[in-house]
């Protein structure tokens, strides 16, 4: 027993001692001192890794691998590129594990709004817009997760070499989000449309709820305080005026909040004595926030 454990430490010790040179070799010199076989050697396997939720099948298409391929073949950058032109995919490392398996690993974008999109020759497509701006089409997302997400409004898309060029000022659009969302989820369910029309010129975002109510939050002040004072306006309003439907109101200038009733101005007491400046209708409260939204493509640049 003996001899024996001697003899399987001394081949163990040598097929490492040998990997080992082999290694080392490949590296000093390149493939070319690699052995016939593992430079022939097909790709059998493609392993995939991601905080995402990417599949083997999108990632089996989107390399598109020619078959019988070799990993020493493979061009790493332009298989990278392939993966990142979804859009979807925001880094993307490929590994080389010789001498058969191609490792990859995926950092996914998840999305914070969905855009109805108008193409010049009259197609529509509903694309997906993640927290830095990034515009994307989405896959193996779940349908149900994506009913969720409100629509987007309020500016242009464009293209550069076939690839939406991300919108400017989304990630203060995503804090709201995702503010919203975890401390007013069930007000935060009836955010059906956001306008980015103001964000830019007046530092304003616009929500338009399910019942067709306008908010307008402002990205200068806190957006939990904007949401505690829209939350104690809307328990009020259940209150003094049940069934009537808030046609504005506007968060954006500070507590006095400007409040503007669909059918009529009414003027609303809040629980500490304060009153909300009320204003008459600038204009038509009843605004669709319908599904066929669309945003236009402008011309590729």
């Amino acid at each position: 027993m003996a001899s024996f454990r001697v003899a399987a430490f001394t081949t163990v010790l040598t097929t490492v001692s040998w990997c080992s040179w082999q290694v080392f070799e490949i590296l000093q010199y390149g493939p070319e001192k690699m052995p016939a076989f593992m430079k022939t050697a097909p790709v059998k396997d493609v392993q995939l890794e991601t905080d995402g939720v990417l599949g083997l099948p999108w990632l089996t298409s989107t390399l598109a691998l020619p078959k019988g391929v070799s990993l020493l073949k493979l061009d790493r950058l332009k298989l990278q590129e392939r993966l990142l032109a979804s859009g979807q995919v925001r880094v993307a490392t490929l590994r080389w594990d010789l001498p058969d398996t191609l490792a990859i690993t995926l950092s996914e974008r998840s999305p914070v709004g969905r855009v109805k999109a108008a193409y010049p020759d009259g197609l529509q497509q509903e694309l997906l817009v993640a927290r830095d701006g990034a515009v994307f089409h989405g896959a193996d997302f779940d349908p149900a997760m994506i009913e969720t997400l409100p629509w987007l409004e309020g500016f242009a898309l464009a293209r550069k070499n076939g690839v939406f060029l991300p919108l400017v000022g989304m990630e203060a659009v995503a804090e709201l989000l995702a503010k919203a969302k975890r401390e007013a989820e069930e007000r935060y369910g009836t955010w059906e449309v956001v306008s980015l029309a103001r964000l830019a010129s007046d530092g304003e975002i616009e929500v338009r709820t399910q019942s067709g109510t306008r908010i307008i939050f402002g990205t200068r002040d806190d957006y939990f305080r904007q949401l505690a004072r829209l939350d104690t306006l809307l328990d009020l309003a259940e209150k003094t005026h049940p069934g009537q439907v808030m046609g504005e109101i506007n968060l954006a200038v500070g507590p006095q909040v400007p409040v503007i009733f669909a059918a009529a101005s009414h003027a609303l007491q809040d629980e500490r004595g304060g009153l909300p400046m009320i204003r008459p209708p600038a204009r038509a409260p009843g605004i669709s926030a319908s599904p066929h939204l669309q945003v236009q493509l402008k011309r590729e640049l």
